[in-house]
This record gives C-alpha cells, structure tokens and sequence, in this order.
C-alpha cells in the first residue's frame, strides 16, 4: 500500500515497490488507486510409473496361505510459475488488469520427484473362520527443486525421504451374517514440493505457493489402530460399527503469519496430532427402494503443546503467538458428519432421490488454540433424478440446496482492516454454494 512515501506503493518496510521493469509503481494507474493484488500462477504436471508384482498360493506349514509381492516405481516433474500483478477494486468486487506486476515476487521453479517402494502382503487362514494378515512397504522418494530464476536461491536442493511401514490385521468370522477385525497400521508421506519450497517462518508465502526458501521438513508418520464389527440382516440389510485412531508424528501445517486473508504463511512440522473416533453405518434396499446412513465422530486433537504464529487471533500475544495446548482441537474438522440417502425407482428407466448431509460445529484456522467461537454447524439436502432413455442413453437432473440454506464450511482469521478501514471482525467463513441446478445427458460409447 501507499505510506509516508506519497505517490507510489510500498511494503511492509516502507521501502518501494518495483515493476518488473525496475521501475516505482505509483499508488494509483488511471486515477484509480491500487488498493488490490492479482496472484496469478501457472502448475504443469507430468507424472508416469509403473510396476510388478508376483501372487503365491501355495500353502504355509499345512495353512492356506496367499502371498503378494512386488515393486514400483513412480516419477513426477512440477513446473510452476506465479506473479504478482497490482490492480484495483471494482465496484462488484471484482480487480482490475493493469500489466504491472511486482518486481520481487515472480516465481518460476521446477521439482522433480521420484519414488520406488518394496511391498509385500500375505494372508494365512489359521482356521476357516481367522485369518492374519501381515504387510509391509519400503518407500523411497527423493525430491530435487530448482528456482530457474536464481541460482543461487535456498530452494535449490535435494531432499530424499525413506521409511519401511509394517501392518497387521485379524478378522475373524462369527457367524453367516457377523464377521469382526481388527487392524495395526503405519503409513508415512514425504512433503510435498510446495511444502518445502514454502518452510520458512522468516521468509512465508502465499497460497497458491510462492516457492521461497526450504529448510527441510521432517516426513510424517501416522500409527493406526482400528476394529469393528461387519454383518448382514435379512440379505438385503447391510451393517458396520468401528472404532478407530490415528497419530500423525512431525504433522505438517500451514502456519499463517498474517494479511487480508491470512493466506500468507509457511509449512512447519509441528509434532503429534492425533484423529480418533467412531463409524456406524447401514444401507439396505427393499423392492424398489434403497436407502442408507452413514454417522462419524472423529476428535481431531493436538497432541502436543506449541507456539505458533496467528497475529490476526484477538487472543494472540505482543509477539503475535497463540499457545496451543495438548488437547486442543484441530480447525476445519467438525466432530459429527452424518450423511443420509434414499433413492426409488418408479419404473425400471426413471428413479428419484434424495439426500442429506449435516456437519456440526468447527473452530476457525488460526484459533488453534480454541479461544473464539466455532463456526456453525450445517444441514444440506440435495434432490437428484434419472431416467434411461436407452442402455448408453441417460437424462440427468439434480438440485443442490435444495432449500437454498445460507451456511459456511470453512472458516480462517485475516486482517480486514487492511481493505476495509472499518471492519474490525478478523472472522473470515467460507460460504457454502446456493440452490442451484442441473439438466444434462450422459453418453456411454
């Protein structure tokens, strides 16, 4: 924006911002002031692998045993590109174009990665009612960047990963309609090129990503445990109860360090979180009616204290830090998730339905530490219908929010004081989609 430094636009240090051209920008092109940002970016992606794999049926000390083993092998090249172009705001909200783009903020880096895993999996039946089951996976990934515009940036490095995940799981069947598991599993994931072009607390970026410096992060490993019940009634009435939980080791977040939106941050690791809950479930179908509810409760929790960023937090201290407690819970992840469905076929071409979903209560991003109000939570029914003119023929229509229901389902803290003098609310809520509707056909060759 524009400060003490009358006439043209400057950053948060009050030093000039220039053109690609090198040149001053005014704060204003065309008598309008330039009071609005375009972040345009380009992403180019090109991946390919391939694999093999080998099946043994033969059995083990006299078990009927099944064994899987194999190899692949993955490569993957991301070009991307982004600027920053300054404009102004319209009248319905929208920017405007004026070719003059921000000097210091072009990006145009490519990452190549490449990952190849080890796997196996085998299944002995002990009796004909249990059966173990043992895995594991070695993967290796390494993931090189290049900034094509500095050579001498931070981001340009390699970065490999490599970790053997096991699993073993039980089922056992109870009887013709009740059969019961239980499951042990580990799984890790290495970070992605825009984490790690996007890792350092003292140089954030914007989402999209602005690739700037790569302190390395940390892979993330989640230890898994779950169980439950699975069964029948009656042939056509289907059932499942289960219990799960899931610690994610060296997680990864955005930590947002301020602006309008408070999209402008940077990836950290930021130790355990952990995902734990309940899943019940049951659908069925009755001449010509089928139906189903599916319930989920997960408590998505911190699992370890720390201090991070959230200057736009009312609650946040002089440094602009919220202390986030072990317990606390996860933003953008409500606790209940029911989703309802019931569909009726009127004639062997024409069926309707309907359906449902409801999502309670979930804090803000940027409220890790649980101080402010919870975004509220939401019902959305959905109507839909066919009709099969021929077997490759179909006619389609469907209505979403149906009752044209005003709600959000995201919600972060931002700066609006920056656009908007006198707005001083930092609640940002991600509006869901209105009533809107559809009319097509689907074509199968």
């Amino acid at each position: 924006g524009s400060g003490a430094d009358s006439g043209f636009l400057v950053d948060e240090d009050g030093d000039r911002v220039q053109d690609q051209n090198g040149n001053d920008i005014p704060d204003q092109i065309n008598g309008e002031e330039l009071s609005a940002i375009n972040n345009r970016g380009d992403i180019t992606e090109n991946s390919g692998g391939l694999g093999f794999q080998l099946t043994f049926l033969n059995a083990l000390m006299g078990y009927e045993n099944q064994l899987v083993t194999g190899v692949s092998y993955d490569k993957g090249r991301t070009d991307y590109d982004s600027s920053v172009e300054v404009s102004s705001l319209t009248e319905t909200r929208g920017t405007t174009k004026t070719g003059v783009f921000s000097g210091d903020d072009f990006v145009d880096v490519k990452a190549d990665n490449r990952t190849y895993s080890f796997f196996f999996t085998d299944t002995i039946s002990i009796t004909d009612a249990l059966a173990l089951t043992l895995s594991g996976r070695y993967n290796n990934t390494e993931i090189k960047m290049k900034d094509k515009i500095d050579r001498a940036s931070t981001i340009n490095a390699n970065h490999e990963f490599h970790r053997f995940n096991p699993a073993a799981g039980l089922t056992f069947i109870v009887n013709e309609s009740v059969s019961t598991y239980v499951n042990y599993s580990e799984s890790s994931r290495a970070p992605t090129p825009s984490e790690l072009g996007c890792s350092d607390p003292n140089d954030p970026c914007k989402l999209p990503n602005a690739f700037l410096a790569d302190p390395p992060l940390d892979q993330v490993v989640a230890k898994s445990w779950e169980g439950g019940l699975r069964g029948t009634i009656m042939d056509d009435i289907s059932w499942n109860a289960g219990l799960f939980t899931a610690t994610n080791h060296d997680d990864i977040m955005f930590i947002s360090t301020g602006g309008a939106t408070g999209n402008t941050g940077f990836f950290d690791n930021i130790g355990e979180t952990r995902r734990q809950g309940a899943e019940l479930g049951i659908s069925g179908q009755h001449n010509k009616l089928s139906w189903a509810v599916n319930y989920s409760y997960i408590e998505a929790e911190f699992r370890s204290a720390l201090t991070m960023s959230s200057p736009n937090n009312p609650t946040a201290d002089a440094n602009g830090d919220i202390h986030v407690k072990s317990g606390d819970s996860m933003p953008g992840i409500p606790k209940h998730n029911l989703k309802l469905g019931t569909d009726y076929d009127f004639t062997t071409k024409f069926s309707m339905g309907v359906d449902a979903i409801v999502n309670s209560e979930q804090y803000y991003r940027g409220d890790e530490s649980n101080d402010l109000g919870q975004i509220s939570g939401y019902t959305v029914v959905n109507l839909h219908t066919d009709y099969q003119v021929t077997p490759n023929i179909k006619f389609f229509a469907k209505v979403d929010n149906l009752f044209d229901k005003d709600y959000s389902n995201f919600g972060l803290l931002g700066e609006p004081d920056e656009i908007f003098p006198t707005f001083n609310d930092p609640r940002f809520e991600g509006v869901g989609a209105p009533r809107a509707g559809w009319v097509g056909v689907k074509v199968s060759m």
